[in-house]
């Protein structure tokens, strides 16, 4: 199901996804790194609005740490 670097290799599994939290400054840098098993299946998630889906998240996620 998956291949090197733990990308997908059916269209099936729609994507991998790596999210990483490091330490900078008086924050942190939050990286996301998706991996798709095609352009085909991006594209489609793209159309869907998962890029958009992806910043409204982070936004939420700011939004909770900055009330901490």
């Amino acid at each position: 199901m998956l291949g090197g670097g733990w990308r997908p290799q059916t269209p099936w599994l729609g994507f991998t996804a790596i999210i990483t939290l490091e330490d900078e400054g008086q924050g942190c840098r939050y990286t996301a790194q998706v991996m798709h098993p095609d352009k085909t299946v991006r594209d489609q998630h793209e159309q869907m609005g998962f890029f958009e889906g992806w910043n409204m998240a982070i936004d939420q996620l700011e939004a909770l740490a900055a009330g901490l």
